[in-house]
């Protein structure tokens, strides 16, 4: 109890300290760009909860009388989204900011505990994620419930543990979440699923196949509806479409150069290491081959010191292909 108690105020004050200026600015202002997206999810957010429907929003209301029904991306976000909305607007977008950050420092100090980690170590390196930091500031809602994917990665390689076979039913629930967290969500924890699923198969064989399939149903099955309306619903041209892919795998969205922000206005820690004929000057999406790179270098320092963790960095080199990604659609 000794070590609870200091964890769980540091867990409650990190996210603060994160999203600064959040703690003083909760009921008044926006934590975000007032370009981005923030305002755009809170409606969203709104209309659903407005409607009584846990995924579905209308914009008759403000688009009379050629409103659509549409799907909300993020629906797992409506929990704190109710919580805020009270207070007002701002209040509900900075409450969904806050509530998340809450999620993925929690799921940092479990991450690091099963792997024998400090704990204040993974609070400080999830919390503190620039990639989640980056969708605060655009808004992006559907990318904060990130935290569930390192709870799911827990409790489905703890149920795949010998006895252990009963974690596969919240590792089941903890997917669905997931997939209500947001469309990348579902991606990601499928993607990083598969890898985990083939290794333990092709290691315990059929031991490993009644959890594995426990953790699908019970994620498949529970998020079904939801998955229904966002492949039958979704508005043209928004992710998830067949207009967004044909859009994106062809010229000129389909060109590495945009995907690079240059010495003075890209994000990428490499830019002004590199020909600025390369990095191509100005763009709004940022390259990402360097957080492969970063991830692969991280795993070699957990296997130094722990050769039994070796698995990880299979997974950090498989996430180190996908941060390819625009190299690979040039290509």
């Amino acid at each position: 109890m000794r070590t609870f108690w200091p964890l769980l105020i540091a867990l409650l004050i990190a996210p603060m300290v994160a999203a600064w200026p959040l703690p003083t600015a909760w009921t008044s202002r926006w934590v975000s760009d007032p370009f981005g997206e923030a305002v755009v999810h809170t409606w969203g957010l709104w209309s659903a909860a407005a409607h009584g429907h846990p995924f579905l929003l209308n914009t008759t209301t403000i688009a009379w009388p050629d409103g659509i029904t549409a799907v909300l991306a993020d629906p797992l976000n409506l929990i704190w989204f109710s919580l805020g909305w009270p207070a007002g607007a701002e209040a509900a977008y900075n409450t969904v900011v806050y509530g998340n950050l809450l999620i993925l420092g929690f799921s940092g100090i479990i991450l690091a505990r099963s792997v024998g980690g400090n704990p204040y170590i993974g609070l400080t390196a999830a919390v503190f994620n620039p990639s989640t930091l980056g969708a605060v500031t655009g808004g992006i809602t559907e990318v904060l419930p990130i935290g569930w994917l390192g709870l799911f990665w827990v409790s489905l390689l703890r149920s795949l543990q010998p006895g252990q076979a009963q974690w596969a039913w919240p590792a089941g629930i903890i997917l669905a979440l997931c997939v209500f967290g947001g469309p990348y969500l579902a991606v990601w924890a499928a993607l990083s699923a598969l890898p985990i699923g083939v290794f333990h198969l092709a290691r315990s064989g059929r031991q490993a196949l009644r959890p594995l399939l426990i953790a699908a149903g019970v994620g498949i099955g529970l998020s079904a509806p939801l998955t229904w309306s966002i492949l039958t619903g979704r508005v043209a041209g928004q992710p998830g479409t067949s207009d967004l892919a044909k859009y994106l795998l062809h010229p000129p969205a389909a060109s590495s150069s945009i995907f690079r922000g240059g010495v003075r206005f890209g994000a990428d820690l490499s830019d002004p290491l590199l020909p600025l004929p390369l990095t191509g000057g100005q763009a709004e999406p940022t390259f990402t081959a360097y957080l492969g790179l970063a991830a692969v270098i991280m795993a070699c320092c957990v296997l130094a010191r722990r050769r039994s963790l070796w698995p990880w960095l299979l997974g950090s080199a498989f996430f180190s292909v996908l941060s390819l990604g625009p190299w690979v659609v040039w290509m």
